[in-house]
């Protein structure tokens, strides 16, 4: 089985003085959007996928930092398992900023950037700017907004967990759920991948649910973190333990 994790960040908060994604959080100051992506990549997903829309060139800048210290950090890792795993050459005097992630060799390791151009035909077009990405060996895809940093790589693993018990080639769906309401990450089997491409901009993801052949299995035991996101700076300050607080 293999996952592909799609970051939905192509949005943008008119509440926030700066890229939302960029606001800096936690005792390391580092920007959100990165935080939920090591969540992400901590939590064992096969491949990251992060769609931009709005400040694209802003993220790319700010966070090329981060993509390339991963790519370092996945090539020593390469070097101390005896080179077992495969490495970048260069990886770690290659220029910082203004440059893309390193390659597909380290898709595991690296948050991936897809821009969306259409991003302001609202969110599904980011749905299907990530979908189209994912790699073609994927079995299984788990997507989510990206404004969610209170999401814990424990709820990540519970969900990709199981893939198990479900069939790749299947219409078969699994959703988190806290109190009778669906969160995230939504995770679909990539059968259904060329069914939503199908669908129009203006479709919404949840009308996968209706479908007729779509068989839903919730996952119940979350809790509320699976449901937060980040609308205003306050939600930041929110009261619940977690390792964003201030």
């Amino acid at each position: 089985m293999r996952v592909s994790g799609v970051l939905l960040a192509a949005g943008a908060s008119t509440r926030f003085g700066s890229p939302k994604m960029l606001t800096p959080v936690g005792e390391d100051r580092k920007p959100l959007l990165q935080k939920v992506c090591e969540t992400w990549l901590e939590a064992g997903v096969g491949e990251l996928i992060v769609v931009l829309g709005k400040d694209a060139d802003a993220i790319r800048e700010r966070l090329g930092d981060f993509s390339y210290a991963a790519a370092a950090d996945a090539a020593a890792d390469s070097r101390k398992s005896g080179g077992r795993k495969p490495a970048v050459k260069g990886a770690r005097s290659a220029p910082l900023r203004g440059q893309r992630p390193l390659t597909a060799g380290f898709r595991p390791h690296i948050p991936r950037f897809v821009q969306n151009p259409r991003w302001e035909a609202g969110m599904f077009s980011s749905v299907k700017a990530g979908l189209a990405a994912t790699a073609a060996n994927s079995t299984h895809i788990a997507l989510s907004p990206a404004d969610l940093p209170f999401l814990s790589k424990e709820s990540i693993r519970t969900v990709l967990s199981a893939v198990a018990s479900l069939d790749a080639g299947g219409s078969s769906l699994v959703v988190p759920t806290h109190a009778g309401r669906r969160g995230h990450p939504l995770l679909i089997p990539a059968a259904l991948r060329s069914r939503l491409l199908s669908w129009p901009d203006s479709a919404r993801l949840n009308q996968l649910f209706d479908e007729p052949d779509v068989t839903v299995h919730p996952l119940e035991g979350f809790d509320e973190t699976i449901l937060r996101d980040v609308d205003t700076p306050n939600d930041l300050f929110a009261s619940l333990p977690s390792s964003f607080s201030f």
